[in-house]
């Protein structure tokens, strides 16, 4: 068995402040007219949390999804504040095996 190569002291490792900076800071979008198979986000996004969460393990994807509307400039809410036109609601429903899912637009 050949030795180990030697480790790189810390200092070089980059990749770890890579992994601590937020993953969305910024969306290059240009505004423009939504076209007619698109959603407007003119408005903002109204997220209604519903799925039942009592151990919050929804709450690193409901932040994400916050961080990403953020860096993209759209106007959101979360929870049961003002409601805008275009609506993301999360809810629970029977499904024919577990873990399976469903969109519906």
């Amino acid at each position: 068995m050949k030795p180990l190569p030697i480790q790189p002291p810390e200092t070089d490792w980059h990749f770890v402040q890579e992994l601590q900076s937020p993953l969305w800071t910024q969306h290059h979008w240009k505004p423009r007219a939504a076209q007619a198979d698109e959603a407007s986000l003119i408005e903002g996004v109204s997220v209604i949390a519903n799925f039942p969460d009592t151990d919050n393990l929804l709450e690193t994807a409901y932040a994400d999804l916050q961080d990403f509307l953020n860096a993209g400039g759209v106007k959101s809410t979360f929870g049961d504040g003002d409601k805008s036109t275009f609506i993301i609601e999360t809810t629970k429903i029977e499904t024919s095996i577990f873990e399976e899912y469903r969109i519906t637009i």
